[in-house]
């Protein structure tokens, strides 16, 4: 009877071992998959920058001049004018022309955000107007000065509900911003012929 319960003992002993091990484990994989997931986030949303500032390339090179601006309650901008450059005629054609916002035709096509126009890191959901999600990406177009045709693509804060199709012209950097890339966030530059066509991403 005693060996017996000494047996147990050590059993449990055992037991207690093997689970204060696999706890460890679990502590040390957990955070290294949550990092590794963050930078697969992070490369697709580098990835999205560099092929819109590729589009506003296109766009640029093509009209000799950025793209005009959004009137106050109408569709247009940055957004919606590189969509022919980056193959989405459906939506180029349906949004073109700068229609209202509150147009019944135009409304369920501004539903229709592009996949490239999305940060996996960001908020996901209705901007401040039902049905339309809102901008992940934001602009600031250089289209005076030196050197003209200048161009920053860079990601909006995560509180941000600005509708996509009214394509934000806004700074996107601040200390006390909440960004969806922790450690910082990633910016894709860009310049006009007169500047050699430069185009390269870096952090901000």
């Amino acid at each position: 009877m005693r060996q017996s319960s000494n047996n147990r003992g050590a059993t449990l002993i055992e037991l207690v071992v093997v689970l204060a091990i696999i706890a460890i484990l679990l502590g040390l994989l957990l955070p290294a998959i949550s990092f590794s997931r963050e930078r697969a986030r992070r490369s697709a949303c580098e990835n999205n920058l560099h092929q819109l500032g590729i589009s506003l390339t296109h766009f640029v090179d093509a009209r000799k001049k950025l793209p005009d601006p959004v009137e106050d309650g109408k569709i247009g901008g940055w957004a919606i004018a590189i969509l022919p450059y980056m193959e989405d005629t459906v939506l180029a054609d349906g949004l073109s022309g700068n229609p209202p916002l509150d147009s019944a035709t135009t409304l369920p096509l501004a539903s229709k955000r592009p996949l490239i126009m999305r940060c996996p890191s960001a908020y996901e959901g209705d901007s401040t107007i039902a049905t339309i999600p809102a901008s992940h990406y934001s602009a600031i177009l250089t289209r005076k000065g030196f050197p003209k045709l200048a161009w920053k693509l860079g990601e909006l804060p995560t509180d941000s509900r600005i509708p996509w199709v009214i394509s934000p012209e806004a700074p996107f950097g601040g200390p006390n911003e909440v960004r969806p890339h922790s450690g910082g966030y990633n910016v894709t530059y860009g310049a006009g012929p007169e500047a050699g066509g430069v185009s390269f991403i870096g952090p901000d």
